[in-house]
């Protein structure tokens, strides 16, 4: 990020950077989610959901003040808040320390444990899992719908960049409460049947966003979010760690993000052009199907009884 204060005019050099960047965002969110539940195996009172949930109330604060601050100021502003931002989570990310586990055969356990790195391997021991990432990245490309194009949706029916504004602070407000509570309902429902009703609520969302005649609907469908994308990501997150092998569950954190990205790509590859050509309802009616596949998927691929043991600690 700070080599974009430098480099501003090579399309080329900026492009490489926006790479790595977008690279190492990948890489670090499965080494994250890992490393909050390895805390947790050694005696760390962790809550994962408040965490991310604490996260998402960030972003819509730090949205709304960066919108407010670039109406009277240029866009590196910005680079140097997030700058600031990043340099804060590394000093704060130095000082975990982990305690030293008490409990030796789980040790004896991960170092018997077989990794398996390779992507057939991998694919061949977890095989629903596979399948599960397909319904993710189904469900993502309906989800990145909204996110992207979300301006075009609401204009027809009467909204604009105000609106806009208001649609995303409250999904990120509604993220909070499922996240933070999530151990809690994880406790009592199966995380696995969670994770199915994620899916189910991403096509409600779409669904509903597809019949709107006025801002209501927008709004109705971003309430949504309170049990769509805001329980699939501590879901999704507490499902890998309880259905695979230790060795393996940074992998399995690292497959869901890939998945969600490759949504995002399909999205963006086929969805504008959709729009262009045919409006934003035959965008959603798209996203609707692609979603409702997602869940279909979702439904067969999710292993209900590996996580029952969640529902006996």
């Amino acid at each position: 990020s700070a080599l974009l204060f430098v480099i501003r005019t090579d399309k080329m050099a900026i492009f490489i950077i926006y790479a790595i960047i977008y690279m190492i965002q990948m890489a670090y969110q499965p080494l994250i989610i890992a490393m909050n539940f390895e805390y947790a195996q050694k005696g760390c009172d962790i809550n994962f959901g408040l965490a991310r949930g604490i996260g998402s109330v960030g972003f819509a604060v730090f949205s709304t003040i960066m919108g407010n601050v670039l109406v009277n100021s240029t866009v590196y502003s910005l680079q140097i808040a997030v700058l600031i931002v990043l340099f804060v989570a590394l000093v704060l990310l130095v000082t975990f320390v982990a305690p030293e586990s008490e409990v030796k055969a789980a040790e004896t356990e991960a170092e018997i444990a077989v990794a398996h790195n390779n992507i057939f391997d991998f694919a061949k021991h977890y095989p629903k899992f596979m399948f599960l990432l397909l319904a993710t990245a189904c469900l993502f490309i309906g989800h990145n719908m909204l996110n992207d194009f979300m301006i075009q949706i609401i204009t027809p029916i009467g909204g604009d960049e105000r609106h806009l504004g208001y649609i995303v602070s409250i999904a990120a407000v509604l993220e909070l409460p499922t996240m933070a509570f999530f151990v809690t309902l994880s406790k009592k429902i199966n995380s696995g049947r969670l994770l199915q009703a994620s899916a189910v609520f991403f096509t409600i969302k779409i669904f509903i966003l597809y019949l709107a005649t006025g801002l209501f609907g927008a709004y109705a469908s971003t309430v949504c979010q309170i049990a769509a994308y805001a329980l699939f990501i501590p879901a999704s997150a507490y499902y890998v760690n309880l259905i695979m092998e230790e060795m393996d569950q940074v992998k399995g954190q690292a497959y869901i993000n890939c998945a969600v990205t490759l949504g995002g790509v399909c999205s963006n590859l086929f969805a504008g052009k959709v729009l262009d050509v045919s409006g934003p309802k035959t965008m959603l009616l798209l996203g609707v199907i692609i979603s409702a596949v997602g869940v279909v998927i979702a439904l067969f691929s999710v292993e209900i009884k590996k996580c029952m043991v969640d529902l006996k600690k």
